[in-house]
C-alpha cells in the first residue's frame, strides 16, 4: 500500500468514527415519533451524505496526490535538460573531439545533426533513424530525413516528392504543433504548382515557429524556393504578420 493511499485510509477512518460517536450522542427522543420508514430514509441519507463526502474528499487528495507527482517529474526532467544543455555548451566550449564523440555517441539526434550539417547526409539519415528507433527527436528527425530526401531530388533533377512526403507526414503525425514540416511541405507544394496550399502552410508554420518567420523573410531563401509564390500578396501579408506577432512575444 503507497503512502498516499495509507494517509487517505486513515483519514476515511478517523472520519466515520467522528460520525459515529457523534451519531451515538445525538438524544434518541429526536427520532422517536418519526415513522420507522422516514427514520429510513433519514438514516440512509445520512450514509449516502457520508459517502458522497468521502469519495469527493478521496478523489480530490488522489488528485493533488497525482497532480504534486506530475509536478515533481516536470521539475526533475526539466533538470535533466538542464544539465544537458551545459554539458553541451561546456563540450562546444572546449572544442574537445574526443568528449564530444564520446557524448554524441548515446545521442544519435546530435550526431545525426552534426553530419548534417557538415553535409555528410548518408551518415545523417543512419544516425536520425536510430534515433527514430530510440523514441529520441521523432518529429526533428523525420523532418530532416525529409529535407534530406528534398535535397538528394533536387540534386537528381528527375523523379517524384514521395519519400519526401513520407516523412513530412511521419513528421507531423509525431508532433502536430512542430512547425517546420509545414514549411517543408509548402516547398513541395510550390514545386508542384499549389501555391494556394503553399501559403496555407506557410502561414501555419510561421504561427508555430519563429524561424519560419526568420526564412521567409531572407532574399536567398526566397530565391531558392519561394519564387512561384514571391509577388503573392498573401506571402507579403504573412510575413509582415508573423513578424509583429514574435515581435510581440519577444517582450512576454
Amino acid at each position: 500500500m503507497s503512502h498516499e493511499t495509507t494517509n487517505l485510509f486513515i483519514g476515511w477512518t478517523v472520519l466515520l468514527v467522528i460520525l459515529a460517536e457523534g451519531l451515538v450522542r445525538i438524544p434518541g427522543h429526536m427520532f422517536e415519533k418519526l415513522p420507522v420508514n422516514l427514520r429510513r430514509v433519514f438514516a440512509g441519507l445520512v450514509v449516502t451524505c457520508v459517502v458522497v463526502s468521502m469519495a469527493s474528499q478521496g478523489i480530490q487528495y488522489v488528485q493533488a496526490s497525482v497532480l504534486s507527482q506530475q509536478a515533481s517529474d516536470a521539475t526533475k526532467e526539466a533538470r535533466r535538460l538542464e544539465r544537458e544543455f551545459t554539458n553541451n555548451l561546456y563540450l562546444f566550449a572546449e572544442n574537445d573531439p574526443v568528449q564530444t564523440d564520446k557524448f554524441l555517441s548515446t545521442n544519435p539526434y546530435l550526431a545525426g545533426y552534426r553530419e548534417y550539417r557538415n553535409r555528410h547526409y548518408q551518415q545523417a539519415e543512419a544516425y536520425f533513424k536510430e534515433a527514430i528507433d530510440k523514441s529520441q527527436f521523432v518529429a526533428e528527425s523525420h523532418y530532416l530525413l525529409a529535407y534530406i530526401a528534398l535535397l538528394e531530388h533536387e540534386k537528381a533533377k528527375d523523379g517524384d516528392f514521395e519519400p519526401v512526403k513520407t516523412e513530412i507526414k511521419a513528421a507531423m503525425e509525431a508532433d502536430p504543433d512542430y512547425g517546420q514540416p509545414y514549411y517543408l511541405r509548402a516547398i513541395v507544394e510550390v514545386k508542384e504548382g499549389n501555391g494556394g496550399a503553399a501559403l496555407d502552410d506557410i502561414e501555419k508554420s510561421a504561427r508555430l515557429q519563429s524561424d519560419t518567420c526568420y526564412d521567409i523573410h531572407q532574399p536567398k531563401e526566397i530565391a531558392l524556393w519561394w519564387q512561384g509564390i514571391a509577388k503573392e500578396p498573401r506571402l507579403k501579408k504573412i510575413q509582415t504578420e508573423c513578424q509583429a506577432h514574435w515581435n510581440s512575444m519577444s517582450h512576454i
